[in-house]
């Protein structure tokens, strides 16, 4: 879930709330910023990533990256 987004210095900062609603705990968590074409921003900068989360638990994970003009930012 995304939940904050805010622009400062050229840059979009976007926090992101992770849940594992699953059974089993969630080894390897990755976030991965894409663009409409599923093509990885790059330079993207993450507050953490590839942790675990146990079942029902949660992370905010911060998520920072460089604005370019015709970019276009699609947060599901």
């Amino acid at each position: 879930m995304i939940f904050i987004k805010r622009f400062a210095e050229g840059k979009l900062f976007i926090k992101a709330k992770v849940n594992n609603v699953s059974g089993p705990p969630a080894f390897f968590t990755q976030l991965k910023l894409q663009d409409g074409m599923e093509n990885n921003l790059a330079p993207t900068y993450y507050t953490d990533n590839f942790f675990r989360l146990l079942p029902g638990e949660s992370k905010t994970v911060t998520i920072e990256v460089a604005v370019q003009t015709e970019m276009q930012i699609i947060c599901n």
